[in-house]
């Protein structure tokens, strides 16, 4: 078949505009399937870490010598660790694994514990008592925090563990230490837990892990419910006469003797033992407690000094009962004088008148 130019012209131009309509058409639907694709991505993506950094966890109590060491303690240690580059405001559920299996395969929800939430900046803290249940000494564990509502995020496993020391609590007695007045002045022991004023207590503990732990000894009102409350100015740091070390006698012993206020309200207090590296936000890592009562001061009994014993002399002393007799005597005498100068006068005077005759 033979085409005049026009025809060709005009065809060829047909075929021009359906080509542009096709295009036109196939752009759209890409940008179509591409909107799908973006939002379906947005929807299902895990979030961004903050500032793309890796998760990383450490524990910072018990503090440890260095990025990588082993934390110890004994059963009821305040474990604190801190998360960062985590999902923004996600929250983790706190646990722990065996060292030798690994937060992935082996990791295990603390009981009671709360999941803890990731800041905007994506770092987290959180503090677990270490539980009773798992009281094997020597055995070492490692810190778990898996992202609670992405659960096919890896879980993030700390850098350093936790050995248990101990599978008792800390603890310590108290006992008033006497002094000569309190000796004096109490006629019958205190009862337990009740203390003087101004009195020094001795302090007897264990447990106390890892030997050479620093310790203060603070008053407090009330039973302590966060970190601050364990700190100046709520806690009143006791005077002591030593500063308080558990010693390494295996054991984790303590003695000291601390001194009670004396210019503060009589009532009930508790004397708190816990170890010197706690902060406004992180619990010190050994913490113990006992209740007192304090009572006021007892008032020294006044010595009397000895009265010399007077010596009895015998003395004659004339009473009034004796003075008629003597009275009685005297005249008696007198007549008896009398009678005898009368006799004598009689007799001279009848000599007198028979010379005269």
């Amino acid at each position: 078949m033979l085409w005049s130019a026009g025809e060709s012209t005009s065809e060829t131009s047909g075929w021009t505009r359906r080509g542009r309509a096709r295009m036109d058409a196939l752009r759209v639907a890409l940008l179509a399937l591409l909107g799908l694709w973006l939002g379906g991505a947005a929807v299902t993506a895990p979030r961004a870490y903050a500032d793309d950094k890796k998760p990383s966890l450490h524990i910072v109590m018990p503090i440890p010598a260095g990025k990588g060491s082993t934390v110890e303690g004994p059963v009821g240690t305040n474990v604190s660790v801190r998360g960062e580059g985590l999902t923004a405001n996600a929250d983790y559920q706190i646990g722990y694994a065996r060292a030798d299996f690994g937060c992935q395969t082996g990791m295990r929800s603390f009981d009671g514990v709360s999941p803890a939430s990731a800041q905007q900046d994506g770092t987290l803290t959180a503090t677990v008592t270490w539980p009773d249940s798992l009281n094997s000494i020597g055995s070492t564990y490692v810190i778990c925090a898996q992202n609670a509502s992405q659960l096919g995020e890896p879980v993030v496993q700390s850098d350093e563990p936790f050995r248990v020391d101990s599978a008792d609590h800390t603890q310590f007695t108290l006992k008033a230490v006497t002094t000569s007045a309190t000796d004096r002045a109490t006629a019958t022991p205190q009862p337990d837990g009740t203390f003087f004023l101004g009195q020094q207590v001795a302090i007897t503990g264990k447990n106390f892990l890892p030997a050479g732990s620093k310790l203060v000894a603070y008053l407090l009102t009330e039973q302590a419910t966060s970190a601050s409350d364990l700190l100046p100015p709520k806690a009143t740091p006791l005077t002591t006469s030593a500063a308080i070390t558990s010693q390494n006698d295996g054991n984790g012993g303590v003695t000291a003797t601390v001194t009670l206020p004396d210019n503060i309200p009589t009532g009930a207090y508790l004397i708190y033992l816990v170890s010197d590296n706690g902060t406004q936000t992180i619990l010190p890592a050994l913490v113990a407690s006992q209740p007192i009562t304090i009572t006021p001061a007892p008032q020294p009994t006044a010595t009397v000094a000895p009265r010399p014993t007077a010596t009895a002399t015998a003395t004659t002393k004339t009473t009034s009962s004796n003075q008629p007799i003597g009275a009685i005597v005297g005249l008696g005498g007198l007549s008896v004088v009398l009678f005898i100068v009368g006799v004598a006068l009689l007799a001279s005077a009848a000599a007198m008148s028979r010379s005269g005759r």
